[in-house]
């Protein structure tokens, strides 16, 4: 029981050390090339790939900062589930120390920090945006990328960690921090999304032309 206690705390805290690095990175993403957009395609934790089902690939156009968040919230919970999972031992009697049911408490709590990780992009991204925009160095096309990623994450992000997440924790059947995930995710980028819509109109008024954009 102490060494489930100890393991407990060890996995709890270093998730919430690895997601707080994981926010870093996103961040310093944002200071170079955040609104540079390009079309990337994003495949299912490592784990999932090659299994009985067939988990959910994301192919968006996203500028650097919004791809660098799904890419830090997939490792995040990839590494977490490693976490979770029991090792073998030729020396324990059942083959393994623990299973996955001493460990039920940090699924939720995994669920919520890679939620936070994928979040924090929106953030950075909208950062970003009006510092460009305060300096005067915001092209209407970038600004229009920004724009576009940021309704592509609102609509698209949430669901496919929700699949993701169910096929590595299949044991959160309730799925109320799944629903939790899904909706943090897009009133994030959601709310982001609106206010950038605003620094676009700021940008195209100045430059008196008006560029495509895909959000509703």
């Amino acid at each position: 029981r102490l060494f489930i206690i100890l393991t407990l705390g060890y996995i709890v805290k270093f998730l919430e050390t690895y997601a707080k690095k994981s926010q870093e990175s996103i961040l310093e993403v944002a200071t170079r090339d955040a609104m540079k957009q390009k079309v990337y395609k994003f495949l299912p934790p490592e784990s999932l790939v090659g299994g009985q089902n067939q988990p959910r690939e994301l192919v968006l156009e996203l500028t650097a900062c919004s791809a660098s968040a799904i890419c830090e919230a997939r490792t995040l919970l990839e590494c977490g589930t490693f976490l979770i999972d029991p090792p073998i031992s030729e020396h324990a009697s059942n083959g393994s120390y623990y299973t996955r049911k001493n460990f039920l408490e940090v699924q939720p709590f995994l669920v919520r920090l890679v939620g936070e990780v994928a979040s924090i992009g929106s953030t950075a991204s909208l950062a970003s945006l009006q510092d460009c925009l305060q300096e005067n160095f915001l092209t209407i096309e970038e600004a229009t990328a920004t724009y576009n990623s940021l309704c592509a994450m609102t609509d698209e992000l949430g669901p496919c960690l929700a699949s993701w997440c169910l096929e590595m924790l299949p044991e959160m059947c309730s799925k109320v921090e799944i629903n939790l995930l899904v909706n943090g995710i897009q009133a994030a980028y959601g709310g982001v999304a609106s206010e950038a819509l605003e620094v676009l109109k700021i940008v195209e008024k100045r430059g008196n032309t008006e560029v495509k954009r895909k959000g509703k």
